[in-house]
């Protein structure tokens, strides 16, 4: 069964860029919409929301891949008759890292100006449903981590850098999945001989050849350069795209930051690519679940084990200055497996321990003491 079956899905627009539609998918549990059919106009039904950013190293990668979108995610929102959100952005090396956190940030700023009217557009039968903007879930799988990561810091603790005239919600927790961490260490800048996935060792005139056919695109185009943002990584067969095998020859040779193209201001407190450096720099998380297999060849377990001693030693998750005990604020399940360790556990009894434990501690602190405890 294709794990979006449970749900109802719309796909709108949330931002244009030079003509360029970035889509974002709202999908709403069946079960929920049932429910709230029979309750009367003017309850309280604000539901929950979670909005998930898809991986694909920044790269490639789908709003609407249902098989990245992890299964116990999809279980969550149906069990909590949450609003479940996937969202699009410019991909690298077409646009910048900068640019794709442009609309990293208008994604999570779209459940604030136009979460509310694609969901009375949409069930127009159904005007109860709503957001619970006070309830906003934020996480993503590998470089969906790395977006959710970066939403956090943006959007928890936003005195430093107001984004908006208009007071935008916080997202009360993050999840974390093999996120892209870590990404100056030698894994990422050096090259060498690594076995990513099933993939052999890949020429860099793969990479090579990518820039150049940008270069030639740019040139036809007047100088502006070509607009990406849903590419598929997997086949129907399971094999990864050609896009991808460009994405893993550059992680063999040490090139995946040549596609991140530069910083608009690397000064302390406007950096923002490097997700250590906005901690560095004194942004906070709100609480947050980290979750990486031992095994991933992908997104080593080691550049994860750095980025929560980086944590750990900035005290960068809220409560922790204050004295709080790191369990009650961050978790990290450093469990065995690959990378998409988790994707297709379900919340049906045969999850394993950690898994029921870290749902727990995101209900408890997405949802409030009245619906989950620790």
């Amino acid at each position: 069964m294709n794990r979006l079956d449970p749900f109802s899905v719309s796909t709108h627009v949330y931002k244009t860029v030079e003509g360029h539609p970035i889509q974002i998918d709202v999908l709403v549990p069946k079960s929920t919409l049932e429910k709230k059919r029979s309750i009367p106009y003017g309850d309280n039904t604000r539901i929950p929301v979670i909005l998930r950013y898809h991986g694909g190293w920044l790269f490639g990668g789908q709003r609407d891949y249902p098989n990245w979108l992890a299964q116990w995610v999809c279980d969550l929102a149906v069990k909590h008759d949450a609003i479940l959100v996937s969202a699009d952005y410019r991909l690298l090396p077409e646009a910048t890292c900068e640019e794709a956190l442009d609309d990293i940030m208008d994604a999570y700023i779209w459940l604030s100006t136009g979460l509310t009217d694609a969901l009375k557009s949409t069930y127009k039968d159904s005007p109860v449903i709503a957001p619970d903007l006070d309830r906003i879930l934020v996480g993503g799988e590998s470089a969906g981590g790395y977006c959710a990561l970066q939403a956090g810091l943006t959007f928890f603790d936003q005195s430093s850098n107001p984004t908006s005239t208009q007071p935008i919600p916080k997202p009360r927790v993050i999840y974390a999945e093999f996120p892209y961490v870590s990404l100056r260490t030698p894994h990422w800048t050096q090259s060498y001989p690594k076995q990513i996935w099933n993939q052999p060792q890949l020429p860099l005139t793969l990479v090579t050849s990518l820039f150049t056919s940008i270069s030639h695109s740019t040139t036809l185009n007047n100088g502006k350069r070509p607009i990406v943002s849903n590419i598929p990584m997997v086949s129907p067969t399971g094999q990864f795209t050609e896009r991808a095998i460009i994405s893993t020859a550059a992680e063999q040779h040490g090139r995946t930051l040549d596609f991140f193209g530069p910083e608009r201001d690397p000064a302390p407190g406007k950096r923002r690519v490097f997700p250590e450096d906005r901690i560095e720099d004194g942004r906070i998380l709100p609480p947050t679940m980290f979750l990486h297999g031992i095994n991933d060849s992908i997104a080593p377990v080691e550049g994860m084990d750095s980025f929560v001693e980086w944590v750990r030693k900035y005290k960068a998750v809220a409560g922790m200055k204050e004295g709080r005990e790191e369990r009650e604020v961050m978790r990290y399940y450093r469990v065995p497996g690959e990378h998409f360790v988790a994707t297709d556990m379900k919340l049906d009894g045969s999850e394993p321990e950690w898994l029921k434990e870290a749902v727990k501690f995101l209900e408890a602190n997405w949802l409030g003491a009245r619906n989950a405890a620790l």
